[in-house]
């Protein structure tokens, strides 16, 4: 998980306590070894690069303004990627498996002071995963989790992965690995504004058109004609519009408890929760929209890293302290302690989600029921729809999921009776959801 440490052009000077965490040392020595890009285009510090996709050149923001940073104990070299530091992935850890320091809580000996001290960073459960990031043509960063190589995949191994709302993309973190153990690559980002991604101008939103330009920015840049798609939730909505947007570029696609959008206006009521969102927009929007302009100060702060993932655990779809502990982990920022006039270190390090808060303006992903069936209607990849149980978000009984359904020319569909909303998450359930996803694959 990346730190973010910076929200404007310059680095600024960090107090005491937090420098023992993070220190500077000259940049490396650029190497003139490289893979394929757009991942990877040097050993040191990457220089400003381009890649040709369909849609024309698409630049990084990995510049090459880094340094080397101590987190954990343990060196990496940090790019700034917008307005935050995303861990920079050498040719050498690419290929050879080695994993980027996962960045979560810090447990320096400030922080373990306190009565609820943040657990260990995480070990993930693939060695292999690598974090990157990828500015797309709207000029919104992407930042991307990977498991396996993706310039070395074949079409019918490339899986792509969109997470739900509010997640970020270590929502995959229990899945992907049983995916890419088939001998696919699984790439999961996490969707603008959300997690290390970029957020959407103030002037921007997160509609659900412009997200679909993203995604395909994405996969235009990992040169990704055709791939599999899983999503979970609002990111199955995403997914399987665009899936009837750009039938050709998805063969299979997989729906975790997800049949559309959950959650919609009331018709008897549209024109009122519209006008309701415009006003909250609006308001949003006055206090700025990029992260780094004093926006995170409208997002609540956890005085500890049990605290967050306590609440995630009663948000909107619960999940297990476990699972909120993966989401919390890549979804949260430090808070550093202020300094005081005569140098000393005033309170605790603190947590506070990255996501933008204009994203609980869940209107911005409102489609018709029309659009809806008539966009499915153009999906021509065979479709697998897994709905949990205990999720209560979807059923197959549903008049309107049912008309949904009714769109699609190849659809299977599964009911796991002893999951939830993120079955593909919590430890009892993913295995299940792992083997139906790969029967229906074939793989």
């Amino acid at each position: 998980m990346a730190a973010e440490i910076a929200t404007g052009e310059s680095r600024p000077e960090l107090p005491p306590a937090v420098q023992t965490t993070f220190t500077r040392s000259p940049s490396p020595t650029p190497s003139t070894s490289a893979i394929a890009p757009p991942i990877v285009t040097s050993a040191g510090p990457p220089s400003a690069s381009s890649t040709n996709t369909p849609n024309g050149p698409l630049k990084r923001r990995l510049s090459g303004s880094g340094c080397f940073m101590t987190v954990h104990g343990t060196p990496c070299y940090m790019e700034k990627c917008s307005d935050k530091w995303l861990p920079y992935i050498s040719p050498e850890s690419y290929t050879t498996g080695n994993a980027v320091p996962n960045m979560g809580p810090r447990t320096d000996s400030k922080r373990a002071r306190t009565s609820s001290p943040p657990p260990s960073p995480r070990p993930l459960e693939n060695p292999s995963v690598v974090d990157t990031a990828i500015e797309c043509p709207s000029g919104t960063t992407v930042a991307l989790r990977i498991w396996g190589d993706p310039t070395k995949t074949g079409p019918s191994r490339r899986v792509f992965c969109c997470h739900g709302w509010l997640d970020n993309a270590a929502s995959f973190d229990r899945l992907a690995p049983r995916i890419a153990a088939a001998g696919a690559c699984v790439v999961a980002i996490d969707a603008p504004g959300h997690g290390l991604s970029g957020w959407k101008s103030q002037n921007g939103g997160y509609y659900l058109w412009d997200l679909m330009d993203d995604i395909l920015g994405v996969v235009d840049a990992l040169e990704w004609e055709t791939f599999t798609a899983i999503g979970h939730s609002t990111g199955g909505h995403i997914l399987a519009s665009f899936a009837g947007t750009f039938p050709t570029r998805i063969s299979d696609l997989i729906l975790l408890d997800s049949i559309g959008p959950a959650v919609q206006f009331t018709p008897a009521n549209e024109a009122v929760e519209m006008a309701s969102f415009i006003r909250r927009r609006r308001e949003l929007n006055a206090r700025g929209g990029t992260a780094g302009a004093g926006n995170e100060k409208r997002t609540r702060v956890y005085q500890t890293f049990e605290d967050a993932a306590r609440a995630r655990c009663r948000g909107f779809t619960a999940v297990s302290i476990d699972a909120a502990r993966i989401l919390c982990d890549r979804g949260m920022r430090p808070v550093y302690p202020t300094s005081t006039v005569g140098g000393g270190i005033t309170g605790e390090v603190a947590y506070q989600w990255r996501t933008d808060p204009r994203l609980t303006l869940w209107g911005y992903l409102r489609t018709s029921e029309n659009a809806i069936e008539n966009v499915w209607r153009g999906i021509t990849a065979q479709v697998l729809v897994c709905l949990g149980a205990r999720s209560g978000l979807f059923s197959v009984t549903n008049d309107r999921h049912k008309r949904r359904l009714a769109a699609l020319r190849d659809l299977t569909t599964r009911v796991m009776p002893d999951a939830g909303h993120h079955m593909h998450l919590e430890s009892e359930t993913v295995d299940a959801v792992a083997a139906e996803c790969l029967t229906f694959l074939r793989w």
